[in-house]
């Protein structure tokens, strides 16, 4: 297929590339895919140890184009994810499509923004250590 493969996709919000990527699919229709985000925890714009084996990564400055449904992945680097969210500019309506732990390390969202404006969005995830084995649970 001619679209793009997570593999290739910046793991910076920076984007120069179209929104959508179009490729024949198995009955020959042209099939749209949403612009992908992979977010990585080293790369993240903040960091903070909250205590409790958990810590809270935050990557800002980020946009979310008109009309546009953007799906973000988020590698916590073998921490076990428990949740995300964003935040974004101008009180308008935007939606969350979708927000769940892909795997035990990757958070996966698919947000739309309905609106004809380009808004700024900022990501965050709260993640937390493996325990150690040999530390018995009280």
């Amino acid at each position: 297929m001619d679209y793009r493969q997570p593999s290739d996709v910046s793991t910076h919000m920076e984007q120069s590339s179209p929104m959508y990527y179009i490729a024949n699919n198995q009955y020959g229709r042209s099939t749209f895919y949403p612009r992908l985000y992979e977010l990585t925890f080293d790369r993240a714009s903040n960091h903070q140890n909250i205590g409790g084996g958990f810590d809270r990564f935050a990557w800002e400055g980020n946009h979310i184009e008109p009309n546009e449904f953007l799906v973000v992945r988020i590698y916590s680097g073998g921490m076990y994810v428990v949740n995300a969210g964003y935040g974004v500019a101008e009180y308008a309506p935007i939606y969350s499509m979708e927000s769940f732990p892909l795997r035990p390390d990757i958070w996966h969202m698919t947000i739309h923004n309905p609106t004809p404006l380009n808004r700024q969005i900022g990501f965050y995830l709260i993640a937390k250590l493996p325990r150690d084995p040999d530390i018995p649970i009280r």
